[in-house]
């Protein structure tokens, strides 16, 4: 039995190579916005992006939120490893704002803030989400 339980877990893992392996086990989302699908991995809000040195084939982070987050709410750059931009999106799936995060290794990091409430938001390597504007939509 517990080879079978190792053969499957193999296949499963399989699959997932060209992900780093902190996220094997993370629900990975196909999304859209504007027309290009971005494979994204799920994250929490209190951890997202931290202690990650690389993404491998993942276009970045999805965090979903359970309720809307007032622009009070943002995110930072304590112990992430690799520079992030940062979009904002309202519970429609519609564009807030974008941030270019920078390294921060002082302990005393900045905060990243949308202009108004939010509820998803997509993590990735600086500069990656340059293209998303006013007017830009999250499909899941």
């Amino acid at each position: 039995m517990a080879a079978v339980l190792l053969f499957g877990a193999g296949l499963w893992a399989t699959g997932r190579l060209d992900v780093p392996p902190q996220f094997w086990a993370s629900d990975i989302e196909t999304v859209d916005v504007d027309g290009r699908q971005l494979r994204l991995v799920h994250v929490g809000y209190a951890d997202g992006l931290r202690n990650t040195p690389s993404l491998g084939a993942l276009d970045g982070a999805l965090f979903v939120l359970p309720e809307t987050m007032s622009a009070g709410h943002g995110m930072g750059m304590d112990r992430v490893l690799i520079p992030l931009d940062v979009a904002f999106f309202d519970p429609a799936g519609q564009f807030i704002d974008r941030h270019t995060m920078v390294l921060c290794r002082s302990g005393s990091c900045p905060g990243y803030y949308p202009r108004r409430a939010w509820q998803f938001a997509i993590e990735a390597p600086a500069g990656a989400l340059a293209w998303m504007k006013e007017g830009s939509v999250l499909r899941r």
